[in-house]
């Protein structure tokens, strides 16, 4: 991934991009042509060629208007185009990554790279290049005009532009380096503001909001001196650039004028080559400082491209369990120090339902985490129907098992949305597994039914709604084994009992159900009972 690839991938709009550009700096040289023109027609009083050259003005300042106007609306289009195209191929490699990998970052991290990180690339990818091709055209049409006057006047051009050009150099790898960290503290401004307001209902009922309050000062003043370092370095390098400039430009007024009092050039060549000297040198000036900017955005698109897909989706598939799931001397340690799980062996028949018991740090959501594919360092064995799940896709194995924790996701969208996810699935398996999951009382009593929208992350539903959502998720996709971890804990009593005796009761599936609280009422829909 890089700049220049999407550029490619959106050539049509690149190429529009280009051509208005070439447009309206033909405009604006043409503009300070006419000028020139004009005040030479005043000077010698030729009224016809005045007119002529008016009339020629307008119809410039005419195409210059509808370019804007173009302009504004295609450099919108390509600039989200291409925004969309970086987002889906970030999380597409997100998405093929293995869990492991993508749990070495908190999600605020992805959130800033699909966002800050996306506003550096507009910033200093899209607007600068913008600029540059700009700049590009403004120095060619003005040389050109140039030549017009006085080709000399071209020349003296050339020798101060290598001052002006090579003048950024003297910063480029400290603007680069600045650039980065500025990508860097942007991802932990994210993340830590995720952090703190996720912790907001703790601190509230313990009446430091202050902390939070602090906490947020302190990230955005880290981000704040940062950026104060970039301004610094990019500052340094500004007033370097432009004061060369600067005295470029007093270099060829000077010279303009003595052609002028030797009679050389027309009293309006002083206007219409100090007016192209200053489109050139101010271009040159921008084009040499925006590639180093350009250039700083190397670091953000390398980030992109560090992301490991996973590989194991050219691994096997494997049927609806048929047999077991067998487990086999497996152990886990978390630190290479001392194993979580030692060991363990047994083997989970298909239909049966087993609950694992155990105290805290005894690995039982370790288990489950390794049976589901989120773990894969462990030694031992685990086999699904005889088969290595080694040897198994990690895709293939997440679609035959429902993963149910004690805060499953719930997305901002509607009951249809959240239990769909945008598949296409009949009306009638839909209704046949919201009725099978207990469901139906509840959205038959909702005005809008089905369509009714859930807030984000569930807030305006109860815990027993989002598991039974989630369950429904699952037996829609027809898995048939279901790993609860804790699943029930935060609800009550009658809620709890409910839902398991509805997951314990369904002949269909395999439970495999961590727990810390076993009911009377579940302990008899058991087959076994595991200990840790």
């Amino acid at each position: 991934m890089n700049f220049l690839y999407y550029l490619k991938k959106k050539w049509k709009l690149t190429s529009i991009i280009i051509l208005l550009n070439i447009l309206e700096q033909f405009c604006v040289v043409f503009w300070g042509f006419s000028t020139a023109k004009l005040i030479t027609n005043i000077s010698n009083k030729d009224i016809d060629g005045f007119k002529i050259w008016l009339v020629l003005m307008i119809v410039d300042i005419s195409i210059w208007i509808f370019e804007i106007y173009f302009m504004k609306i295609y450099y919108q289009k390509w600039v989200q185009e291409s925004n969309i195209e970086i987002r889906k191929d970030v999380t597409e490699r997100l998405i093929n990554t293995g869990y492991e990998e993508y749990a070495k970052k908190e999600s605020g991290a992805y959130i800033s790279w699909l966002t800050n990180d996306i506003s550096i690339i507009n910033d200093y990818g899209f607007d600068v290049l913008n600029y540059v091709i700009g700049q590009v055209v403004s120095i060619i049409f003005s040389a050109i005009a140039t030549i017009y006057f006085n080709y000399s006047i071209l020349f003296t051009m050339l020798i101060l532009a290598v001052f002006v050009i090579n003048a950024p150099k003297l910063f480029k790898k400290k603007v680069q380096t600045e650039m980065e960290n500025v990508s860097i503290e942007n991802e932990r401004l994210t993340n830590d503001l995720t952090d703190i307001f996720n912790g907001y209902e703790d601190l509230k009922f313990l009446n430091l909001e202050k902390y939070m309050l602090n906490r947020v000062d302190y990230s955005s003043r880290r981000l704040a001196r940062q950026k104060y370092i970039y301004a610094d370095i990019t500052g340094k390098m500004s007033s370097t650039v432009n004061g060369t400039s600067l005295v470029s430009q007093v270099i060829l007024f000077t010279q303009t004028a003595y052609l002028f009092f030797n009679g050389v050039i027309p009293i309006g060549a002083i206007s219409g080559i100090q007016y192209f000297s200053a489109l050139i040198f101010s271009g040159l000036t921008g084009f040499s400082a925006n590639l180093l900017e350009m250039k700083a955005l190397n670091p953000i698109f390398e980030k992109f491209d560090s992301i490991i897909e996973s590989r194991d989706l050219e691994l096997l598939k494997i049927d609806k369990l048929q047999d077991s799931i067998k487990v086999d001397n497996l152990s886990f340690s978390y630190n290479d120090k001392t194993n979580i799980l030692d060991n363990f062996t047994y083997n989970f028949e298909r239909n049966k339902k087993y609950v694992i018991l155990g105290e805290s740090g005894k690995g039982k959501t370790t288990l489950l985490n390794i049976l589901i594919g989120k773990l894969n360092k462990y030694d031992g064995n685990i086999m699904w129907d005889g088969q290595n799940i080694r040897d198994i896709s990690k895709e293939s194995i997440r679609s035959k098992i429902i993963y149910l924790n004690q805060n499953p996701h719930i997305f901002n969208a509607s009951i249809r949305e959240n239990i769909l996810l945008s598949e296409d699935i009949s009306e009638e398996r839909l209704n046949k597994v919201i009725k099978e999951v207990g469901l139906e009382s509840w959205i038959n009593s909702l005005p809008n039914g089905i369509d009714t929208l859930i807030s984000m992350n569930g807030k305006n539903i109860s815990g027993g709604q989002k598991q039974r959502i989630v369950i429904a998720r699952g037996l829609l996709r027809d898995k048939n084994v279901i790993l609860i971890d804790e699943a029930t804990s935060s609800l009550h009593n009658d809620a709890a009992i409910e839902i398991e005796k509805m997951i314990f009761s369904n002949k269909e599936l395999t439970v495999i159900m961590v727990t810390h609280l076993l009911r009377q009422e579940i302990k008899n829909m058991t087959d076994d009972i595991i200990t840790l």
